[in-house]
């Protein structure tokens, strides 16, 4: 997203892309973390990640349109391109999952 706010012209596509992209790209990789943390219910929380994902981004999209009305779009856009380095303190929440053999972590 912090590359829409300096992309000029027809760049501004390829952005979006890529934001979406690499959005998108991380989903599975939490699907199948969260199966492994639920691992008798693996459907459930398969269900309730994407719900979540899908449901959040369409919701947030008119509220950000909204906050780029009453801002500007270049504040709201540097604001979300900083949401995700906020949320490196609730990394270290995910319990760490030792292997049955081998000792190393996970």
């Amino acid at each position: 997203l912090y590359l829409l706010l300096y992309a000029p012209g027809n760049w501004v596509y390829f952005s979006v892309f890529l934001a979406g992209f690499f959005a998108m790209a991380t989903l599975p990789l939490g699907v199948a973390m969260a199966q492994e943390l639920a691992p008798k219910g693996r459907s459930m929380v398969s269900s309730l990640m994407m719900g979540l994902a899908f449901g959040l981004g369409g919701m947030m999209a008119p509220l950000t349109g909204k906050l780029a009305d009453i801002f500007s779009i270049r504040a709201v856009l540097a604001f979300l391109a900083i949401i995700p380095f906020l949320t490196i303190g609730l990394i270290s929440l995910i319990p760490e999952k030792r292997l049955k053999y081998g000792g190393s972590v996970i």
